[in-house]
């Protein structure tokens, strides 16, 4: 993965020093060097930051063409690089690099924008055609690769929001966006929580010509109307064909490639299916907590053992989550409901310092097999049933099922049908941050006001069956906002470290998206997943229910986290937003709180928290 740049001015000429620093600004992201391109009269220019993982000696950018009239810069991978790279070829086309980036450029030669349904992997990349004066920019179909925008005198484009501001973009916050995060956890779907950085959607591509954006769609879920009728074990014999492709091109690396291991099934099934199809042994690392009851060290290093690999446990205390908070949040962009953020920063780093500069993931496959409680709890319909399933998991309360009173979301009911439960999850805590506003804050500002544009905007994709509906909204707010962007990309390329997820292959989507619900759930979540994994993945994991990988709450150790929340807010300017006073009086309840009350509020105050250091680390 890399860091990528592209401007297109309008009035002033682009300074190569200001480009230089922007460069600095995502150093992380690529280590390994830098490129810059200028047309002429440098009114346009594109910049990339290097991470060297496939075409090392030679794989430089911005990449142009054969007779320079199309540059391109990468940010991320394309798979099955070789085989369309040789029908180039064949068809006239020459290369300069070994670089898999190198196929964009002559596939826009050749199909235009249609090139997109060439591609296969995690992405985000900008063209320049100068014969059509157009800056081109998309991202890959589920956002594993970030890519924001400022639309002002001309056209600024970067992978994070740092670079922009060291362009000299002036740095603000949206207050409204922020109102909606604290509220419901999410942006929308096209803004950050930074005044007038927009971002590209998922599945999306923005063209720039004539001084007007344009953007269009160009993939999407479409879930079908029903089913593909097949039996388990045709669905199985599919799925596993094409899970275990999905495995192997994500493989392809000039530079070590390692996994990511957990006591779950998705991790646990890539780093067996990686270690199967690979001629030699591939590493595993894994998060070990303080807690017990979220510690799963002993889970991942018996599937470690059983596959004969080398095992790296990275051991986090409390201690080191809180210290880790502020770089994490800074790297993220974004908020955090749980001190997991951290988690994910520092076992990075660790994968970094190891040697590796690519690690496969699981994320994905919860969404993709309808894996987490709250699907479960939209399938259920029982009383019985919803006492068992938030019994089995109070990890999830506040998080994914919700806890306590919740803001109204009948609107949602109206335009659904129903009210998904995580957006229910995240309207307790909605309910619960409300009594921390300042009444300034407050005004003018309706929480249902972006929830019901998210809706509107996508309610032609929100077909297909309740689950399907429940899908659809992760997906498009928690998967990409949070858990790819926050969570994912942002700790990964922190330590320049590049994931690959399996899972979340478009190939992969076309094919499960057409499982039967029941083969999905079906008295255990994800169960068809479980029958395909048997074959490859211990007995104890296999068969274990769904429990959520995160760090322990911080609000289980109310002391320690007590004064590191009234530090950080007392440092801040979040007290246009918020009531300290409300905050020290929940934080002095939440002492003599019960386990469960406890897990329930830790959203809240890391929110927050979380809230205060990104004011504080960008001086907003």
């Amino acid at each position: 993965m890399c860091g990528i740049i592209g401007i297109k001015s309008t009035n002033n000429r682009i300074n190569q020093d200001d480009l230089n620093t922007a460069l600095t600004a995502l150093k992380h992201r690529g280590p390994d060097g830098t490129g810059i391109w200028f047309r002429n009269d440098q009114m346009v220019a594109l910049a990339h930051s290097r991470l060297a993982v496939i075409g090392l000696n030679n794989g430089r950018q911005p990449i142009p063409n054969e007779d320079n009239t199309i540059f391109v810069t990468v940010n991320g991978e394309f798979y099955e690089h070789k085989s369309i790279r040789k029908k180039l070829i064949n068809s006239g086309h020459h290369f300069r690099t070994d670089s898999d980036s190198e196929i964009l450029v002559h596939l826009y030669e050749e199909y235009g924008l249609e090139s997109l349904s060439y591609l296969r992997g995690e992405f985000a990349f900008i063209i320049y055609d100068k014969k059509k004066d157009t800056l081109i920019a998309a991202r890959d179909r589920f956002g594993i690769k970030p890519l924001n925008y400022y639309n002002n005198n001309g056209i600024y484009l970067a992978s994070e929001a740092k670079a922009l501001f060291a362009l000299g973009i002036k740095r603000e916050l949206d207050e409204e966006q922020l109102f909606h995060s604290l509220c419901f956890q999410y942006c929308s779907p096209d803004k950050t929580l930074f005044k007038n950085i927009m971002q590209i959607e998922p599945g999306h591509i923005l063209i720039y010509a004539n001084n007007t954006i344009t953007i269009k769609k160009y993939w999407d879920l479409d879930y079908p109307d029903k089913s593909n009728g097949l039996s388990l074990q045709d669905n199985m014999s599919i799925l596993k064909k094409t899970l275990f492709n999905s495995v192997k091109v994500r493989l392809d690396s000039d530079v070590p490639v390692c996994t990511l291991l957990s006591g779950g099934i998705d991790s646990a099934l890539i780093t067996s299916i990686a270690n199967n199809i690979s001629d030699h042994k591939i590493p595993a690392f894994t998060l070990c907590f303080e807690k017990d009851t979220y510690n799963e060290y002993h889970l991942a290093k018996k599937q470690a053992s059983e596959l004969g690999i080398k095992f790296y446990p990275v051991h986090i205390s409390n201690r080191d989550i809180l210290n880790s908070l502020s770089d994490a949040v800074f790297y993220g962009e974004g908020l955090a409901i749980n001190g997991h953020i951290s988690a994910k920063h520092l076992l990075f780093k660790k994968v970094r310092e190891a040697g590796f500069s690519v690690a496969l993931t699981g994320e994905g496959s919860d969404e993709l097999f309808a894996g987490y409680p709250h699907f479960r709890q939209d399938l259920c319909t029982a009383s019985r049933d919803l006492k068992a399933l938030y019994y089995k998991n109070q990890a999830s309360l506040g998080v994914q099922l919700p806890f306590g009173q919740e803001l109204d979301l009948d609107f949602i009911k109206t335009k659904l049908g129903f009210v998904p439960a995580f957006l229910r999850a995240k309207a307790s805590i909605g309910y619960k941050m409300h009594g921390l506003f300042t009444h300034d804050f407050c005004q003018g500002k309706e929480y249902s006001t972006i929830l019901n544009k998210i809706i509107g905007s996508k309610k032609k994709s929100l077909n297909g069956s309740m689950i399907d509906k429940s899908s659809y909204l992760w997906i498009k707010l928690t998967l990409a906002n949070y858990i790819l962007h926050t969570l994912g990309d942002g700790q990964e390329m922190s330590a320049s470290i590049e994931g690959r997820v399996p899972f979340l292959d478009h190939n992969l989507c076309e094919i499960t998206k057409t499982i039967p619900i029941d083969q999905k759930i079906n008295s255990i979540e994800k169960y068809i997943l479980r029958e395909v994994a048997k074959e490859y993945v211990i007995e104890d994991i296999a068969t274990r229910q769904k429990h959520p990988l995160m760090s322990p709450p911080a609000t289980l150790y109310p002391a320690e986290f007590s004064d590191y929340v009234l530090d950080t807010l007392y440092s801040s300017n979040l007290k246009n937003y918020i009531s300290y006073t409300s905050v020290e009086r929940l934080l002095t309840q939440v002492k003599d709180m019960t386990e469960t009350e406890k897990t329930a509020y830790e959203p809240v105050l890391m929110l927050i928290t979380t809230a205060a250091i990104l004011m504080n680390r960008f001086n907003l």
